[in-house]
């Protein structure tokens, strides 16, 4: 049952990450026409012309990218998946650094001032 429970994790693990990036993906094809400053799409994607950046994507993604820390947080220690790999280089300790989650909190975050 312990191995069962465990490729649970895993698969849950990938499930988040995907999601993650799918949304954070979605955001950024959107981005064309939206005359953003400061935020670029990553290489290999291509943003669909005439489409604005939509604020709720944006907080989609942010959204996805928290759940999938706040799953690393909880089973870091587990050997769920590699702690060291995960957390290491230019994103820190659970994303902190993480420059695509910093530019869509960028992003957002005009948008929390008018509200």
């Amino acid at each position: 049952m312990r191995r069962v429970s465990f490729l649970g994790k895993g698969l849950r693990y990938a499930e988040l990450y995907l999601a993650a990036l799918c949304r954070t993906q979605e955001f950024y094809k959107n981005l064309a026409g939206a005359g953003e400053q400061g935020v670029k799409p990553p290489a290999g994607i291509q943003p669909a012309p005439g489409r604005a950046a939509s604020i709720k994507q944006a907080r989609q993604a942010l959204a996805a990218w928290d759940r999938y820390w706040s799953f690393v947080q909880k089973h870091t220690g587990e050997y769920v998946f590699g702690d060291f790999w995960v957390n290491c280089g230019r994103m820190g300790a659970f994303g902190e650094r993480d420059a695509t989650i910093q530019a869509l909190k960028n992003f957002v975050a005009p948008a929390k001032k008018r509200t």
